[in-house]
C-alpha cells in the first residue's frame, strides 16, 4: 500500500506532501529496503557503478533520521554492518522483486 498524504493551505494549494510506502512493512534491517528498491528499479550495470554512492546516501540519511530520535548509528548499526546486510539480503530482494514482476504481468495480461 502506498499512501500520498497532502497538506493544503487555506487556498487549497499543496503545501507539503509525503510518500509513505508500507509494501514490505516488517521488523527488519534498513538494508533490505534499499536492496529491494534498487533491485526492483535499476539495471545491473547502473547498480554496479553507483551502488557504493547510493549506499552511502541512504545510510547517511538513515543516520541523520536516527539522530533525531537520539540514536547513535555508529554504535547500534554501523555502516559496515549495513553494507554486509545489503549483500546478505540482495538475493531475497531479487526473488521478491521477480515475484512482484510476475504478479504485475499476470494482472496486466488478464485485463487486456
Amino acid at each position: 500500500m502506498t499512501i500520498l498524504y497532502r497538506r493544503h493551505d487555506s487556498n487549497g494549494n499543496t503545501e507539503d506532501f509525503a510518500l509513505v510506502d508500507f509494501q514490505m512493512c516488517k521488523n527488519t534491517c534498513p538494508a533490505l529496503d534499499l536492496s529491494y528498491a534498487l533491485v526492483s528499479s535499476t539495471d545491473g550495470h547502473k547498480r554496479i557503478k553507483e551502488l557504493p554512492r547510493w549506499q552511502r546516501i541512504y545510510y547517511d540519511r538513515f543516520q541523520s533520521d536516527m539522530k533525531v530520535f537520539g540514536y547513535n548509528t555508529d554504535f547500534i548499526y554501523p555502516f559496515e554492518e549495513f553494507v554486509y546486510d545489503y549483500d546478505h539480503y540482495f538475493d531475497f530482494a531479487l526473488s521478491i522483486s521477480l515475484q512482484h514482476t510476475m504478479v504485475t504481468i499476470v494482472q496486466f495480461s488478464s485485463h487486456s
